[in-house]
């Protein structure tokens, strides 16, 4: 597992849940678009690869 640094906010757990899945999925879009990536976010990016099943 790895610390994403990333919370979901919400009164519901549901709801909190939800929101943390949209703003995972948000990051590695923004994390895509990047020409160059320090090693940190490269790690992040190896990560995101491993839990995001792009359809």
């Amino acid at each position: 597992m790895y610390n994403l640094g990333l919370y979901g906010y919400d009164d519901m757990e549901l709801e909190v849940i939800k929101d943390l899945k949209i703003l995972i999925i948000e990051y590695y879009e923004d994390l895509k678009n990047e020409r160059e990536l320090s090693q940190t976010l490269k790690r992040m990016m190896v990560y995101y690869e491993e839990i995001i099943e792009e359809k």
